[in-house]
């Protein structure tokens, strides 16, 4: 680490604020074992609520790997413990022993607490090579996993992201731009990288925020070429945002077929990292990656549970790179999550169980 990053590291380390709760109760009275703890990066808009994470820390910590969770647009306003519950990955930190961070949009930069993944500097630079300048999202997200590790003497080289919507897509822009800080990603209904980079050429965006919102709507109702970036473009960009940093990308997607957000989008997500992993493999299109592409139709766990297809990209190895599922008859929800939250279908495949067992099959 170089002077001045380590430098900037003790700084934040000295105004990042704590707060934790140990073996107690979430508001509602439901108990956990281990620790929550509340977390601020230090940043220019500190009173505006940016830079808050939430930490689960299990009772007892076996592994030195962290999960990066990122939760999608919500109207409740605990949006990062809505997401740690629902999808049952506190029963997870507690059997494996890893520690989770939640970092929490605040609804003064997002009245509907989404990740902004679509604004241009949360996807167009790395923020370590600025490091003078106020962190974008990204740039937040970097922040928080540096000071819980040092903290929690955990292991920056084995840091994994699971991500919602909104979420999924901040996952997306942290994937193109720094895959050397990931070893892999759990992606939900998510978009591709830069898929509303053509907004920014609109002068009309910048003058009037209700035409920005619905042209944002258009992209994500229209996964084509007329409305988002070209994938090729996509991938293009995303080797120029990476850098010397370019490494490829592991990946799970997942997206039901009855999403309002069309599946559309997982399919250009998946033909975006697929395309990005052959720059990142040796910074040249030359289909060096040479990916076995399998797709099977899958019936539900049980009778009443949706069906799915599965489509892999394997490599010479037979290692799955990336992998996407897609359900069938399921809508905008975490798959198999807890539906007393909402964005959450019980009757899909667990994405939970099947992005951590994807996980612990990239060094978990």
């Amino acid at each position: 680490m170089s002077g001045l990053k380590s430098f900037l590291l003790s700084v934040t380390l000295l105004c990042t604020t704590f707060s934790s709760f140990a073996e107690g109760t979430f508001a509602d009275g439901t108990p956990y074992k281990g620790s929550w703890i509340k977390g601020q990066i230090a940043h220019p808009s500190m009173a505006l609520g940016v830079g808050q994470y939430f930490v689960y820390k299990p009772k007892v910590v076996k592994r030195k790997s962290m999960m990066v969770m990122l939760h999608g647009c919500a109207y409740s306003s605990t949006p990062a413990e809505d997401f740690v519950r629902s999808s049952g990955m506190i029963d997870q930190a507690e059997r494996d022993g890893f520690v989770i961070i939640l970092p929490q949009q605040t609804e003064k930069m997002n009245t509907g607490r989404c990740w902004n993944w679509f604004l241009t500097p949360n996807y167009s630079y790395r923020a370590d090579l600025f490091p003078l300048l106020p962190a974008n999202e990204p740039g937040l997200v970097l922040q928080m996993i540096d000071a819980v590790s040092v903290l929690n003497n955990l292991d920056t080289n084995r840091v994994y992201v699971m991500g919602m919507s909104a979420g999924g897509s901040l996952a997306v822009n942290l994937a193109s731009c720094y895959p050397e800080r990931f070893k892999a990603f759990g992606i939900h209904s998510g978009n591709q990288y830069r898929a509303a980079a053509p907004l920014a050429f609109k002068l009309e965006n910048y003058t009037d925020v209700k035409t920005f919102q619905k042209n944002l709507i258009e992209v994500i109702l229209h996964p084509d070429d007329d409305h988002m970036d070209t994938i090729q473009n996509s991938s293009d960009m995303a080797l120029l945002c990476a850098g010397a940093a370019a490494k490829p990308v592991r990946a799970v997607l997942f997206h039901g077929d009855k999403d309002p957000m069309p599946s559309g989008h997982s399919d250009r997500l998946l033909a975006q990292l697929k395309l990005t992993n052959d720059l990142f493999d040796n910074r040249r299109q030359d289909n060096s990656t040479a990916y076995n592409k399998t797709v099977n139709q899958m019936n539900g766990a049980e009778p009443g549970k949706y069906d799915y297809q599965v489509t892999e990209y394997k490599n010479k190895k037979g290692e799955a790179i990336l992998t996407q599922y897609i359900v069938k008859e399921m809508g905008h929800a975490w798959s198999g999550g807890d539906n007393r939250w909402q964005f959450n279908d019980p009757e899909g495949p667990s994405a939970t169980n099947i992005m951590m067992d994807f996980f612990k099959k990239n060094g978990f």
